[in-house]
C-alpha cells in the first residue's frame, strides 16, 4: 500500500471513530419528554387513495393519549383521494381542505399551516405509517430549547428488491445525518418532520422553488441560528416500486441537492466538519496526481483513486447497515441477528444498484444547477 493510501486509511478510520463516538453518544442520553407536547399533524395528499388511510388510522391510534389535531390538504389529486377522505371523516375528526388546482407540496403546507392551532407542527405523508418510538422520541429531541425540527429516517413498507436497496441506501443516508446531532444536521426528511410554528415561520416556511424543500428547510432553519436533529427510530412508508418512479425521485433528490449547495453555498463553508475533511481529501488526492506519472499512468492513479473512495462509502454502508439495526429497532437477539444475515443485499447494492445511482446522481446535479437560474423566488419547482 502506498503513502497516499495509507493517508487516505487514516483519515477514514479516524472518522469512523470519531462519527461513530458522536452517534453512540446521542444514542445513549437520556431523552425524557417533560410535557406531551400539543400537535397539529399537516398531510398533503395527491393521489394517496391507496394509502392516505393507514396514515390518518397510524395518527390516531398512537396520539389516543395527546392533544393533537389533523389537518389534510387534498391537493387536487386525480385518483379517488378526495372521495376516500370524506369517508374516512365520518371515523376521524379532522379538517379537510381541498384545493381548487393544485398548487404542489410546499405551497399546500404552507397554507395548511396557517390553520394550525397548536405550536408544534407535524408534517407527515400521506403513505407513511406512523409509530408511538418515532413520535415519543421526535418529541423528546424537539422539546430542548435549542431544537427547532427533527425527522426520522424511512424505513420501505414494500418488499421488493428495489424497496431492499432503498433502505440500504436510506440507512447510510441516516448514518451520515445522525453523526450531526451533535452539531446539528443540514437535512430533513420530508415524510416525517416535526417543528416548531415560530421557527418554521420564522425560516420563511418551505420554499415554492425549492426542488427538495425539506433540505432547503433544513439549511434555512441552521441560517437562522436553530438546531436540526434526526431520530434514530425510522419511520414505515412506502417508496419507489418501479425503475422509472425511483429514476425520476433521484434526480429531483440530486437535483435538489445540487440546487441547496448553490443556493446556500455560504453556509455550508461555515460548517467545518462538512468541508475540510472533503478538502483534504481532494488536496491530498490531488496532489498524488500532480506529482505522480503523467499519461496513461496518470488515467490509472485518478481511477484508483475513485475505486478506492467508492470501497470506503462501501464499508460505511456495511458499517451503518450493522449499526443502525443494532440501535434503531427495538427487536429480540435472534432478530437482529437475522437481519445482520441480510447483509447480502450489500453485494448486489455495491456492484449494481450504487453505480447506477452514483450516475444517475451526476445527472441530476448536472439538472439541479442548470435549473438554479430558472427557479426564481417564488417560481414552482415541481
Amino acid at each position: 500500500m502506498e503513502l497516499f493510501e495509507i493517508i487516505i486509511f487514516g483519515i477514514m478510520v479516524i472518522t469512523a471513530i470519531i462519527t461513530l463516538s458522536f452517534s453512540i453518544i446521542d444514542f445513549v442520553k437520556q431523552k425524557k419528554v417533560a410535557n406531551k407536547i400539543p400537535i397539529s399533524f399537516l398531510i398533503p395528499c395527491y393521489n394517496d387513495g391507496d394509502s392516505v388511510g393507514e396514515t390518518i388510522k397510524g395518527i390516531y391510534d398512537v396520539c389516543n393519549k395527546l392533544t393533537f389535531e389533523v389537518l389534510i390538504v387534498n391537493d387536487k389529486s386525480k385518483d379517488n383521494s378526495l372521495e376516500i377522505l370524506k369517508e374516512l371523516k365520518k371515523k376521524y375528526s379532522f379538517t379537510l381542505i381541498n384545493n381548487e388546482k393544485n398548487l404542489g407540496k410546499a405551497k399546500s403546507l404552507n397554507n395548511l399551516s396557517e390553520l394550525a392551532k397548536y405550536d408544534t407542527l407535524f408534517v407527515i405523508d400521506a403513505d407513511t405509517i406512523l409509530s408511538k418510538k418515532v413520535l415519543y422520541d421526535l418529541m423528546a429531541r424537539i422539546s430542548k430549547k435549542n431544537v427547532a425540527a427533527v425527522s426520522a429516517p424511512y424505513k420501505p413498507r414494500n418488499k421488493s428488491f428495489i424497496a431492499k436497496m432503498q433502505e440500504i441506501e436510506y440507512h447510510f443516508l441516516s448514518f451520515l445525518l445522525v453523526i450531526t446531532n451533535i452539531f446539528s444536521t443540514m437535512s430533513l426528511w420530508g415524510g416525517c418532520i416535526l417543528i416548531k410554528k415560530e421557527a418554521f415561520k420564522k425560516a420563511g416556511k418551505f420554499s415554492v422553488n425549492a426542488i427538495i424543500e425539506d433540505m432547503d428547510l433544513a439549511i434555512k432553519l441552521n441560517e437562522h441560528g436553530y438546531k436540526v436533529e434526526q431520530s434514530f427510530f425510522p419511520i414505515e412508508t412506502y417508496v419507489p416500486d418501479t425503475i422509472k418512479s425511483l429514476y425520476n425521485q433521484k434526480i429531483r433528490w440530486t437535483s435538489g441537492g445540487a440546487q441547496c449547495i448553490v443556493k446556500h453555498y455560504k453556509t455550508y463553508l461555515k460548517k467545518p466538519l462538512y468541508v475540510i475533511l472533503i478538502a483534504i481529501i481532494v488536496i491530498l488526492g490531488l496532489t498524488y496526481v500532480i506529482l505522480t506519472n503523467n499519461g496513461f499512468a496518470l488515467l490509472i492513479n485518478i481511477l484508483k483513486i475513485i475505486l478506492f473512495a467508492y470501497m470506503a462509502i462501501l464499508l460505511y454502508v456495511i458499517t451503518s447497515t450493522v449499526y443502525l439495526t443494532i440501535f434503531s429497532v427495538k427487536m429480540h437477539f435472534y432478530d437482529r441477528l437475522k437481519k445482520i444475515f441480510q447483509l447480502w443485499y450489500i453485494i448486489p447494492f455495491g456492484l449494481i444498484y450504487y453505480p447506477i445511482l452514483i450516475i444517475v446522481s451526476i445527472m441530476g446535479f448536472i439538472v439541479g444547477f442548470i435549473k438554479y437560474k430558472s427557479l426564481e423566488e417564488g417560481t414552482r419547482a415541481w
